[in-house]
């Protein structure tokens, strides 16, 4: 009879056993080749060399430089901070917003936008697009050039929808306004849109600022 290890339970031939060197390593090979760290080229390298994984199986797909980990029915992601979907984006030229009408912000700089799939495009420059299921923390931040007439707002927008906003009156001061708001939301998709919109009614076209803070939009997959 086999010895069974007592923690992994791994079979070793046993010293009184019939010598069968073959059989003996193709039973320790089928205990410890689901303990490593298979490494694949592709997803579909594994599904073809790999059909029927056990749970708790662990994962390196080359192709797409990802962890993943087998938990009933499918695969998950293990990831490093790098590759959790994130993007941050910046407004770094003055944008001017018409009086009185809501206004989608253009975002012109790339901060952070690294995943394997990019969540943004300067081709598409208003939205941050949420490229996987899960909870995700968007902030956003937008300051106005200075004038003493009307008040100012900011909208976080889910695919048009507002989840968040802010308002601030002016009070009759001619100094810059810095609007900051933040929201968690949750997306059972791949294809989610978040934009910014600003609204202000200074009574004639204002624009954004970068000072003191330059206007950013931050959204990263926290769950």
């Amino acid at each position: 009879m086999p010895d069974i290890t007592p923690n992994q339970g791994l079979t070793l031939p046993n010293a009184t056993d019939n010598a069968n060197g073959p059989l003996a390593f193709d039973d320790y090979n089928d205990d410890v080749e689901n303990r490593l760290v298979q490494r694949y080229s592709s997803l579909t390298d594994r599904s073809v060399r790999n059909p029927t994984p056990a749970i708790g199986e662990l994962a390196y797909i080359q192709s797409i430089d990802e962890y993943q980990r087998f938990q009933t029915p499918s695969w998950k992601s293990v990831r490093a901070v790098d590759k959790t979907p994130r993007a941050v984006v910046s407004r770094a030229i003055s944008q001017s917003i018409p009086n009185n009408a809501l206004t989608v912000i253009t975002w012109d700089t790339i901060v952070i936008n690294d995943y394997v799939t990019p969540m943004f495009s300067l081709g598409a420059p208003t939205i941050i697009t949420m490229t996987e299921p899960g909870f995700y923390s968007i902030s956003a931040h937008v300051s106005f050039a200075p004038n003493a007439a009307g008040y100012r707002q900011i909208r976080i927008e889910m695919n048009g929808n507002p989840i968040t906003a802010q308002s601030l009156n002016n009070l009759g001061a001619s100094v810059g306004i810095d609007l900051n708001i933040g929201a968690n939301v949750y997306t059972p998709t791949a294809i989610d849109q978040i934009r910014v919109t600003v609204f202000q009614n200074s009574g004639g076209a204002l624009g954004t600022s970068t000072s003191p803070i330059i206007p950013r939009l931050s959204v990263a997959r926290i769950g």
